[in-house]
């Protein structure tokens, strides 16, 4: 992994964590995962006519994305409200990690060792310190597990069907979920849904300039990085997750994070090596 894309998806990491604080951070986590997705959209909106289409051959990729995006939409909240954010956070990032390493193996063969050593230690890592006291209670959290695989993987595929458009790709991507989105919300709210827009305008716009620059990002790097590398660097944002749980949700820093926090830099700098 060269050192551009290498530090482009530590960056991502840190936008990522910090749209799903705001949803963590919402009391109506339902209406804040809405707010996020139409934020997304109207950011991509007025760029689309100026970049290319996608190429043919990723709209199927794009289709199945956005539909695997809204039902991680919808589980999203709910998972929020099942735990902390450190603990759901690792817990989805880190199964999605292992979940997604065998396609990714099959499509791009064996990493490197130090590679390889990185990408385990780091789901280890998250999963290990998820597990203290979450999944069991809740199965969303597993489930948003298998949906953040299953999009990593159709769209890290879609992005090199692109023909050289990943960033098009994502923009589209944001749309399309965004007006699923908005139409299973005014089926179920009716016309209560646009005051909570309205009031809700500006944090949608930062959660949505937040999330599409994060995955803008990361799907680029896929085209340039193999897949599993990219995604469990980027999962190191939940070394984030632990200082803004801590400063924002006052979630205590215990042995187990300090610990977890040290596996993660460790797998990062056998990534970067890798």
């Amino acid at each position: 992994m060269s050192p551009l894309v290498f530090s482009l998806v530590l960056g991502s990491a840190l936008l990522h964590v910090s749209w799903n604080a705001l949803i963590k951070g919402a009391r109506d986590k339902g209406a804040m995962t809405l707010l996020v997705s139409q934020g997304c959209a109207l950011i991509a909106l007025p760029l689309l006519p100026w970049l290319p289409l996608p190429a043919p051959a990723a709209w199927p990729f794009l289709l199945v994305s956005a539909l695997l995006h809204v039902g991680y939409y919808q589980l999203l909240a709910r998972a929020y409200g099942a735990g902390s954010l450190a603990q759901s956070y690792t817990l989805m990032r880190g199964g999605a990690i292992l979940l997604l390493f065998i396609p990714s193996l099959l499509l791009e063969g064996m990493p490197g060792g130090p590679a390889l050593a990185g990408i385990a230690l780091i789901a280890a890592a998250l999963i290990l310190l998820g597990l203290k006291g979450v999944g069991k209670r809740d199965p969303s959290i597993w489930q948003c597990a298998c949906l953040i695989a299953c999009y990593t993987l159709v769209d890290g595929m879609g992005a090199r069907a692109s023909g050289d458009q990943p960033v098009a790709y994502v923009l589209w991507l944001v749309v399309l979920e965004g007006g699923l989105m908005l139409a299973l919300a005014r089926r179920a709210l009716g016309v209560a849904i646009w005051p909570v827009l309205r009031r809700g305008r500006r944090l949608a716009l930062l959660g949505g300039a937040c999330s599409t620059l994060a995955y803008a990002i990361v799907v680029w790097a896929m085209t340039q990085a193999p897949l599993a590398q990219v995604s469990a660097l980027r999962e190191s944002g939940i070394l984030i997750s632990f200082l803004i749980g801590a400063v924002c949700f006052q979630e205590r820093l215990g042995r187990g994070k300090w610990l977890a926090a040290l596996a993660l830099l460790g797998g990062v700098l056998l990534l970067r090596l890798g």
